[in-house]
């Protein structure tokens, strides 16, 4: 069981990390965001469906079979991708943040309203303290009616991916099967949509990372976690994305966070170790 959580608490860390580099290939595409998704949807569902092949050596048409209940799951998976990509075409990797703080509480929800799952004080106590941290981060208010529909989609885009995440651990042998199509299904929508779905030889050099990262490896590597760990502590550790994203931003275009926002971003790592001090502890007893 100690290994179990460990190995849980490592992936989901992971994943956070990796997925907070979609800011990075959102600010560096010059492309509409139709278009963004549906190419990062391809290469993701590449990568998702070679992930599955090889969990599944009976055959990846018996993984895939997951009847209307698992088609009805697939819904929310593609909302989550789409809100993202236009989350972050409508405001800034710090807005898209704030919301995202939510995560932990929206997937604290849907477990107790799914499983009655509910959660523990210290989870709860630790997602306040992120979610001030985050709020400390965009201080400056909330901005005009652009970045206010850019927060409304990020909220859109937690209840998304709470449905993925408890799903994943109340499903485990669908789960990646239920992700997979919904991620084929935001791809479809966004070829649909996009006025001009072409891209040059450099756009897709980076659309194939985004792809494999954002949505394969990093959502790969989330629900292998949340089958370890409790939900809503997926969503807690994966706050690590809050700190690291304008991180990243900033070091790769020079949008430099201010003092709020390196405050706040220290806060949300803070709750964090706190969060998982007594696991830290027990793993660095000898065994």
């Amino acid at each position: 069981m100690k290994d179990q959580r460990a190995a849980g608490i490592v992936m989901v860390l992971a994943a956070g990390f990796i997925y907070s580099t979609a800011g990075l290939f959102t600010h560096a595409l010059p492309l509409e965001a139709w278009t963004i998704l549906a190419w990062r949807a391809v290469f993701g569902t590449g990568f998702m469906m070679a992930w599955m092949a090889a969990e599944n050596p009976r055959g990846l048409g018996r993984a895939l079979a997951i009847g209307w209940g698992g088609l009805a799951l697939a819904l929310p998976t593609a909302l989550c991708g789409a809100c993202y990509i236009f989350a972050l075409k409508l405001t800034t990797v710090a807005d898209v943040t704030v919301v995202y703080a939510t995560l932990p509480f929206v997937t604290a929800a849907v477990s107790w309203a799914w499983t009655g799952d509910v959660p523990e004080r210290r989870l709860v106590v630790a997602s306040l303290a992120a979610l001030c941290g985050v709020g400390t981060m965009v201080a400056g208010g909330l901005g005009d009616g652009t970045r206010l529909a850019g927060m409304a989609l990020a909220l859109a885009m937690n209840a998304g991916m709470a449905v993925i995440l408890v799903n994943a651990r109340r499903n485990a042998r669908t789960s990646n099967a239920v992700y997979t199509l919904g991620t084929a299904l935001s791809g479809v929508v966004g070829f649909a949509m996009a006025r001009d779905p072409g891209v040059t030889g450099a756009q897709l050099a980076l659309l194939v990372p985004f792809g494999f990262l954002t949505i394969g490896l990093a959502m790969a590597l989330y629900m292998a976690g949340a089958r370890r760990i409790p939900p809503a502590e997926v969503g807690l550790i994966s706050m690590l994305d809050v700190a690291s994203g304008p991180a990243l931003v900033w070091l790769a275009f020079g949008e430099r966070p201010g003092g709020p926002t390196l405050v706040g971003g220290a806060l949300v790592v803070a709750a964090l170790l706190w969060h998982l001090g007594p696991d830290l502890k027990l793993l660095a007893r000898p065994a």
